[in-house]
């Protein structure tokens, strides 16, 4: 067994509204209206814990990275 557990992840892609918040789960997600565009595909990296949002385009310093946020139920608790 590896000393660390592997991190699992259910990946995803899913359009942005023009609201910029993103459906997952049930649940809407928000992204900095800066780092993207309405009907823009942007990846979804669900683990049991967070959620990570990520570009499909990397930006000019190459990063993907657009949010962090925890993890909700379907009833928008955390979980």
């Amino acid at each position: 067994m590896p000393p660390t557990p592997y991190l699992v992840a259910e990946r995803h892609l899913r359009p942005v509204g023009k609201d910029c918040l993103v459906a997952f789960g049930g649940n809407l997600y928000s992204v900095p209206a800066r780092k993207v565009r309405p009907r823009q595909l942007v990846e979804f990296r669900a683990t049991k814990s967070q959620v990570m949002l990520h570009s499909t385009v990397a930006d000019a310093s190459g990063e993907t990275l657009l949010a962090v946020e925890k993890q909700l139920s379907a009833s928008g608790w955390e979980a």
